[in-house]
């Protein structure tokens, strides 16, 4: 129970080489593009809900 499902990462921006920025950006939407979204209970869901309406 990594911080009790609740974490805070607020990266705005990577700093890379030129070298190297195509290959990561690629990289980063092909392993962003596998993730699931959905219902936080849903047992193939990896983001479930992130803000809730009271």
């Amino acid at each position: 129970m990594h911080n009790a499902g609740q974490c805070c990462a607020s990266d705005s921006r990577l700093i890379v080489h030129d070298s190297v920025e195509k290959a990561l950006t690629d990289r980063i939407l092909e392993l962003m593009a596998k993730v699931r979204v959905g219902d936080s209970l849903g047992p193939e869901t990896r983001v479930g809900t992130i803000v809730n309406e009271t």
